[in-house]
C-alpha cells in the first residue's frame, strides 16, 4: 500500500493548491450552504455554534468559506506539509491525522464534508462510520469520489488523478459503500472536475476539456458524484467495528 501523506509531502504541488476555485466548493457545499441559511433566518444567534469538519482537507480551502458564514471550521490531514501550509496561508488550525481514527467527541460536527479524499483511503469503511461517529444526528455528510466508468476500464483507459492509489466505483457501488457504513444518501449531484486551465500540462489539459464535455452525457459518463448525506445512527461504536 502506498504511503498516501508521503506522497502528497513529495509531489502535490500546493502553490497551486492555495488558490482557491470558488465556484466548484460552493457547487460540492451547496446544500450545507442552503442548511446553514435557513438557521440564519430562523435563529441568527445560533449560526455562530455551527461546526464543520474537513476530512483530508489538504491545505485548508474550505475553512475560508467557512468563515465567511460564521461557522467553527476544523480539518484533518495526514501530510504534515498540508498542515503547515494551511496555516501559512490561512490562518487555520489543521490536526495531523488520519481519518479512521477522528480525534473528535462522538456527535460533536454539524457538517462533516470529505471532498475527492475517500478514494485514496486504506480503510474507506472506517473512515466513513468514523465520520459518522462525530457528526450530530440530523447533521450533514457530503462525500465527493470518483465515478468508476466500466467500458472505460475494458478499454484500459487511464481517466483517474496522477494518484498510484485509486479506487473508483459505480454510483450504485458508492451508495451501498456508504449505506453499508451507516450514511444515508438523500441527493445526487455530478461534477465536472477541475478548472479547464488549472495547468498547461497537454494531456492534462485534454483530459479536463473532456471532463467537461460530459455534462451533455448520460450519468453513466460522470467523472464524480457529490453525495449529500445523513449519518445513520444506531447502537453500535464506529469507532470499534471493521478494525
Amino acid at each position: 500500500m502506498i504511503n498516501i501523506s508521503n506522497y502528497y509531502d513529495t509531489r502535490y504541488d500546493y502553490k497551486k493548491d492555495l488558490k482557491i476555485n470558488w465556484k466548484r466548493i460552493n457547487r460540492w457545499l451547496r446544500l450545507i450552504d442552503k442548511n446553514i441559511h435557513w438557521k440564519q433566518t430562523v435563529n441568527a444567534s445560533f449560526n455562530a455554534n455551527l461546526k464543520m469538519l474537513d476530512v483530508a482537507c489538504g491545505v485548508g480551502c474550505t475553512s475560508i468559506w467557512a468563515e465567511k458564514r460564521n461557522v467553527l471550521w476544523m480539518g484533518i490531514e495526514s501530510s504534515r506539509k498540508a498542515v503547515i501550509m494551511g496555516f501559512g496561508a490561512f490562518r487555520c488550525k489543521i490536526n495531523e491525522g488520519n481519518a479512521e481514527d477522528l480525534p473528535y467527541p462522538q456527535n460533536y460536527f454539524d457538517y462533516v464534508v470529505c471532498l475527492g479524499s475517500l478514494e485514496h483511503m486504506k480503510n474507506p469503511h472506517l473512515a466513513l462510520r468514523e465520520m459518522n461517529r462525530v457528526c450530530k444526528e440530523n447533521g450533514k455528510i457530503v462525500i465527493l469520489v470518483p465515478n468508476r466508468i466500466p467500458i472505460l476500464d475494458w478499454l484500459h483507459f487511464n481517466y483517474g488523478t496522477e494518484q498510484e492509489y485509486e479506487i473508483k466505483r459505480t454510483k450504485k457501488e458508492w451508495m451501498e459503500l456508504l449505506y453499508n457504513n451507516f450514511i444515508k444518501v438523500y441527493e445526487i449531484r455530478r461534477d465536472f472536475g477541475a478548472k479547464l486551465f488549472k495547468n498547461l500540462k497537454p494531456l492534462a489539459l485534454i483530459k479536463r476539456l473532456l471532463l467537461k464535455l460530459t455534462w451533455i452525457l448520460p450519468d453513466y459518463f460522470t467523472y464524480s458524484w457529490i453525495f449529500d448525506c445523513t449519518p445513520i445512527k444506531g447502537r453500535f461504536n464506529p469507532r470499534w467495528e471493521l478494525k
